[in-house]
């Protein structure tokens, strides 16, 4: 994924102040400053998961509508598939290159991502020196980052027995990133897995909105 500012700065840094404060509290500032050496190292990790009760091509078909983001994530202003593989032998084509633009209160950087998809298995975008080349003026700010969202059925030896017979699908959310410059490690370094869970939650509704919500066994 390579990444254009468009207006500084940056709005991770404003996304941070709209988080709720009272998640951020005195032992979250305690434990960065404890541990601020460890941000100059290399990347951190975000991390989030959720079950849910609808079937693992149907969820996954929800996360590849990479056009839809800007409908339904937290401060997606636009996203747009910018290019797409061929049809597979089923006759699907999926996302391959796509635009992300993320802004708050009049600042934006766009995002442009590399994405690699598995059907119903794995969606992959990145940013990193093969992405970064391709694009003309690329900023600094983020030196690589990858989004993977990894999708799996609920097997029926891991659900209860009442709900064996209604699909289920594990989906789990990982960001791994590392910031050009080591403050902006050390800035995000302070939410923690907001961005994921958000991220994640965001989806959840999503899912639901499209699929309805699923009947009670």
């Amino acid at each position: 994924m390579s990444l254009r500012t468009a207006i500084s700065p940056s709005p991770f840094r404003a996304i941070h102040r709209a988080l709720p404060q009272s998640r951020l509290s005195s032992r979250h500032h305690h434990r960065f400053l404890f541990n601020q050496n460890r941000f100059f190292g290399g990347p951190s990790t975000w991390t989030a998961s959720r079950t849910l009760p609808y079937a693992q091509e149907q969820v996954y078909k929800l996360i590849a509508d990479i056009d839809a983001y800007s409908s339904f994530i937290p401060y997606c202003t636009r996203s747009r598939v910018t290019q797409w593989s061929p049809p597979d032998e089923h006759g699907q084509t999926w996302p391959v290159e796509a635009d992300l633009h993320v802004g708050y209160k009049g600042f934006e950087e766009v995002f442009t991502s590399q994405v690699r998809c598995v059907p119903n298995q794995l969606i992959r975008a990145f940013k990193g020196d093969a992405a970064s080349a391709k694009a003309k003026g690329a900023s600094s700010v983020l030196k690589s980052i990858v989004t993977e969202w990894q999708v799996r059925p609920v097997l029926a030896h891991e659900t209860s027995p009442s709900s064996i017979s209604s699909p289920k699908t594990q989906v789990s959310l990982t960001i791994t990133y590392e910031f050009a410059n080591p403050l902006y490690m050390a800035v995000t370094s302070v939410v923690s897995n907001e961005v994921a869970e958000m991220l994640a939650e965001a989806f959840q509704k999503r899912v639901v909105e499209q699929l309805g919500r699923p009947r009670s066994p």
